[in-house]
């Protein structure tokens, strides 16, 4: 962890709506001492606390500052994640006994090679800068590490219109045509024509050095291209990272991700075979206790898996144990050091990079073809089988396997989905989470189960907090584009945004205006727009009160099928006709009886999910989750539970 002695002293929390200031936290006694306006004091607990942070009832007692509230860029998130790393290391070291010079030396040795600091382009902090990052980390947190670059520079163009021009013709004539053309080379001959027609107009030359010329390449929709270059090296550097083998001691060090298809055959609320549904979990290497855990119909995709991660970083409601009839509702949440996936096309995407980029956790794919690379994961899977094959519907049992089996677990099976899940979340926390874990298999070499792995550690040392309201709302933010402001609001792909928040805005800075959004590409009910004046990101909802949870996918399509012009905003009742006739769904593309029935599914699932999640109100805060059906599904959980403890006690 970056400091066993992070300390929020001083800082706001509120508990059962009542203000309080923090004035000592002691994680190793599992303890946080609070005292009110009168003096009084009053004790939670550690777990509390972390609740509490994840809730956003603690803040800085100056309040958000604007680098806390704007969405990084992904070089800001980067830079942050380098000084989490440097201060990570430099507290390891310092335990050792190594001093803050020698600190800094062995870790710039250590770093020489890591994507972090060659992406950086800056040279290796000082130890004064070591020291004052550790000082904005004591007193701010994470948000004490974010840079705040984006508050200096020089807010007028670069480069003038004439170089811009040059520019574009050669990168026209050269760039496009042949990928050996280096900026350097673009740089040199804009200069030389540049400077000739100023010479000609008589005119004095503006800016035109290289910088100028990057600032025009990477605005161009064809970055990518330079992107997709810097990725290629990037990924020879993650398949050698990848062979190291990571020692791991401490919760949410290492966390591993995967998706598999589940060994048990399901039925729709009919009673009809549809096929076995997908199933993305995330398990914690030093605990092995679940960290997230979704099922779906539709085949792993990059929604599918930040899901997942998402359920990592934020508590679960009192609703979700309710709902599944839990008894142990232990909680277990917080930003991981390290996450673990493969090369599948489900672990990539804006999305999920923006998620990984804003939580600073450092994010690794394992060498294709190589599972024993990720064998916390793979053993769980293991055990996720032999315990869902015991069940009417199984694909495979230890004795029979899946080629002869799947006739007669198409017969036999009788869960549903949402059946299904609650067994595996009841299974989850009332069963796996107490199981006993031999010595051999447990990272740690103790017999404990993973909820008592959890608890001790947590106490030994301090947990890394997960991320606030308005952080997790902003991880899922993916850059957008720059549309014009009108006094009505902002126009995007059909929908109309507006809000007294920026209607404020535009008084200020006039109308019309041109302004930076970011989208949730799998929900078009809010947008986040950036204020140029102070720096800061605010959500804006859509115009339409009633607007449903859909994808820009799934509004793209719909405007599709209703020929509704781009330029035009989709009128309500056109919108409501046409979710009504689900003209948002994509054609099927399904040629067996099997695979139609699974898409038919998935579609179901999908139309569930959008009334659930359009039911929920949008706030400054978050989102506000309403109650929900608490009935539990009728099913008896197997006497002969599946075990990989040795039952004679010692290993």
């Amino acid at each position: 962890m970056i400091d066993a002695e992070q300390s929020y002293v001083g800082w706001q929390i509120i508990v059962e709506s009542e203000p309080y200031v923090i004035d000592e936290t002691d994680h190793r006694h599992n303890r946080v001492v609070l005292r009110d306006e009168d003096g009084t004091q009053r004790e939670i607990t550690s777990d509390e606390f972390r609740e509490l942070f994840a809730l956003g009832a603690v803040a800085h007692p100056s309040g958000p500052s604007a680098s806390s509230r704007r969405l990084g860029t992904p070089e800001e998130n980067s830079e942050t994640r380098f000084r989490e790393l440097v201060l990570r290391r430099s507290n390891e070291l310092k335990q050792q006994g190594y001093s803050l010079p020698k600190r800094r030396k062995k870790i710039m040795e250590e770093l020489e090679a890591h994507p972090l600091l060659t992406a950086r382009k800056k040279p290796f902090p000082s130890v004064r800068t070591m020291q004052a990052w550790r000082k904005e980390y004591l007193e701010k947190g994470k948000d004490g590490l974010r840079s705040k670059s984006f508050k200096s520079g020089n807010r007028t163009a670069r480069y003038d219109f004439e170089f811009r021009e040059v520019v574009l013709d050669l990168l026209e004539k050269h760039f496009i045509e042949n990928d050996l053309k280096s900026i350097a080379w673009i740089s040199r001959q804009a200069e030389r024509i540049y400077l000739r027609q100023c010479k000609v107009e008589e005119k004095t030359p503006g800016p035109y050095g290289r910088k100028c010329v990057e600032a025009i390449v990477y605005a161009l929709p064809h970055a990518g291209l330079l992107r997709r270059r810097a990725g290629d090296e990037e990924a020879d550097k993650r398949y050698l990272m990848a062979l190291e083998y990571q020692r791991i001691s401490t919760p949410l060090e290492r966390v591993e991700l995967d998706c598999t298809v589940l060994d048990l055959w399901c039925v729709d609320d009919d009673g009809n075979p549809i096929g076995r549904p997908y199933v993305c979990v995330a398990i914690d290497c030093a605990t092995g206790i679940i960290l997230g855990m979704q099922l779906s119909w539709s085949r792993p995709d990059a929604a599918f898996v930040s899901r997942t991660v998402k359920e990592i970083l934020e508590p679960k409601s009192p609703e979700f144990f309710l709902m599944h009839g839990i008894e142990n509702d232990f909680q277990t949440f917080g930003t991981p050091q390290l996450l673990i996936t493969d090369q599948g096309s489900e672990n990539s995407g804006d999305v999920l990079q923006s998620v990984i980029d804003c939580s600073s956790l450092e994010w690794r794919k394992m060498i294709p073809g190589r599972p024993d690379k990720k064998p916390f994961i793979e053993r769980f899977f293991l055990e996720l089988s032999r315990f869902v094959t015991q069940y009417p519907g199984a694909s495979q049992t230890s004795v029979i396997g899946p080629r002869d089996r799947t006739e007669k677990a198409k017969l036999e099976a009788c869960l549903t989905l949402q059946q299904v899940e609650t067994l595996l979340q009841r299974w989850r926390y009332d069963v796996y989470a107490r199981m006993p874990r031999r010595r051999v298999q447990n990272v740690l070499r103790t017999i404990e189960c993973p909820m008592q792995s959890w608890k001790r550690t947590s106490l030994e040392c301090f947990l890394p907090l997960p991320p606030t309201p308005h952080q997790l709302r902003e991880m899922f933010m993916v850059q957008a584009a720059t549309r014009s402001a009108q006094r009505y609001g902002i126009p995007y792909r059909g929908v109309t945004y507006h809000s007294p928040e920026l209607a404020s805005y535009l008084k200020r800075v006039g109308v019309p205006t041109e302004v930076d959004i970011r989208i949730d590409p799998n929900d078009i009910r809010e947008i986040a727009v950036l204020d140029y004046l102070s720096g800061e990101h605010f959500f804006v909802p859509a115009k339409y009160e009633e607007c449903p949870a859909l994808s820009f996918d799934e509004l793209a399509r719909l405007r599709k099928k209703t020929r509704t012009p781009e330029d035009e905003e989709l009128k309500e009742k056109a919108l409501i006709a046409a979710m009504a006739l689900h003209l948002y769904e994509e054609q099927s593309k399904a040629k067996t009886t099997t695979a139609r029935s699974k898409e038919k599914a998935a579609k179901q699932q999908r139309r569930h999910d959008i009334l659930a999640q359009s039911r929920k109100a949008m706030e400054r805060t978050g989102v506000t989750e309403l109650p929900i059906s608490n009935e539990i599904p009728k099913f008896e959980m197997p006497q002969n539970m599946p075990s990989f403890v040795n039952k004679g006690g010692e290993s």
